[in-house]
């Protein structure tokens, strides 16, 4: 383990049978979206639901795939490397089926990719022009959608709430630490030089809370979680993917309690966005200054090629590198469908890919793994920093209620990949590291899993 006893386990032996019954869930939810692909397009109709408004059309699209399963798209629209728009025949052609260039909400990425839009016409039409276009080797797609995680939404899957037992403490082992009482927040180390960690997501609530967590998380408009924005105005219930981002962000602090965290927002409250708006974020995160970005989240692409925008994404982000002589390091989660099909970002090569174990080190049945695996560790049953609210009926047969300062157990590879994050944030400070040769002595201590890369043991789960 690289940090040996750090760590300690937050939850109290009588809660641990209660709660262990309640991981369960999350696990076989995790489980049967791959196992029960009518169980999946139900899930997308659901969402696909909460999103529209008035009559008017939804932003969704889905794909079939050989699979079943299918990818979600955004209704009409295509993505193509913009050198491949500048050729007179390409643009003939996708002009001959109505498409057109259309502005990008972000303008970072306008240099590199065009995005192209025909509202009536379907994603499988889209895809056939995309194909088509790809046999003469231009990199074209759909314009992917990424839910939050797999299955789409929370449902049973989603976070329990627990109540942290008396006396723990996290991230000071003084001899204060031994002394009993109520949960104590990590001592606020950071200085000038503490590693700039960006987390994308769906943002950090606006709450702020009253035990010291997550005190030093800045609030700005542009990335607050407003947990209860669907249907449109809200129904007084959380959303599909509230909290999500408050969730990943006090995982990295409990393991980097020094590290300045950064939360940015790419996906909506229910846990949905578009790979041109995750592109997006992470360029902008990288311009702020970001040394390590955290991405808890990812999709697979219609082709099982590397998706356009994200790949426009890296170049631009390459080339910001180059200019400052300084290297950003992205860790992201490798999915929770329990099989080896690429899934992006994690799978770029130089992007760390995080998949999840179970609670006692096994290879977890419903993670995402492969050759292109870079790391992995617990992901089954990881306590963190929740928001305050209601679930409801409508996502969750079975809705929780969520205090002031609530804490939260929550399973999938979300929630590995931000141990990572955390893990080398603290090499890095301890060591006086930048964060890739941190990562370079972090891997060693762990032990080699097939298909799991190098298992890294960092928080405990359940």
């Amino acid at each position: 383990m690289p940090f040996g006893e750090d760590y300690p386990d937050p939850i109290d032996a009588m809660d641990g049978a209660r709660l262990s019954r309640q991981v369960g869930v999350q696990v076989l939810e995790l489980g049967r979206s791959r196992s029960d692909p009518a169980h999946r397009r139900q899930l997308v109709e659901h969402l696909r639901r909460r999103r529209t408004r008035d009559g008017r059309l939804v932003v969704l699209d889905h794909l079939p795939r050989r699979d079943g399963l299918g990818v979600l798209t955004v209704t009409g629209e295509m993505l193509l490397p913009r050198i491949s728009w500048e050729i007179p025949g390409v643009r003939s052609q996708l002009r001959a089926v109505g498409l057109r260039e259309v502005e990008q909400a972000c303008g970072c990425l306008s240099e590199r990719l065009v995005r192209l839009c025909n509202e009536e016409l379907s994603a499988v039409t889209i895809d056939d022009t995309a194909a088509d276009l790809r046999r003469q080797g231009h990199m074209a797609s759909v314009h992917h959608v990424m839910p939050l995680a797999n299955p789409v939404g929370k449902g049973e899957g989603g976070p329990e709430p627990f109540v942290p037992r008396q006396g723990w403490h996290l991230g000071d082992r003084g001899p204060e630490a031994a002394c009993a009482g109520p949960v104590l927040y990590p001592p606020q180390r950071r200085s000038d030089g503490a590693i700039r960690v960006g987390i994308v997501d769906t943002g950090i609530t606006s709450q702020v809370r009253t035990d010291g967590w997550l005190q030093g998380v800045a609030r700005t408009g542009d990335n607050v979680d407003p947990l209860d924005a669907l249907p449109a105005g809200g129904d007084g219930f959380l959303d599909m993917g509230a909290g999500h981002g408050t969730f990943v962000a006090g995982i990295v602090e409990q393991v980097a309690p020094m590290a300045d965290i950064h939360v940015h927002r790419a996906l909506d409250s229910d846990g949905v966005g578009s790979e041109l708006q995750l592109a997006c974020a992470m360029v902008h995160a990288v311009r702020e200054g970001r040394q390590i970005l955290n991405l808890s989240l990812g999709y697979r692409t219609a082709d099982g090629l590397p998706p356009v925008a994200l790949s426009a994404a890296l170049d631009e982000i390459g080339a910001m590198e180059r200019e400052r002589g300084e290297e950003v390091l992205m860790i992201a989660a490798a999915g929770n469908d329990g099989d080896s099909e690429p899934y992006w970002p994690a799978a770029f090569r130089r992007v760390v890919s995080v998949a999840a174990l179970t609670a006692d080190l096994a290879p977890a049945p419903w993670a995402t793994h492969g050759f292109w695996v870079t790391c992995s560790t617990v992901g089954q049953g990881i306590c963190s920093t929740y928001v305050e609210g209601e679930e409801s009926y409508d996502t969750d047969p079975d809705p929780d209620v969520f205090g002031p300062d609530s804490w939260a157990l929550w399973s999938g590879s979300s929630f590995a990949a931000p141990q990572i994050t955390g893990a080398v944030a603290r090499y890095c400070q301890e060591r006086g590291l930048a964060p890739r040769r941190a990562l370079e002595q972090l891997l060693p201590v762990g032990y080699p899993l097939p298909g799991f890369g190098r298992a890294l043991p960092v928080l405990p789960g359940h």
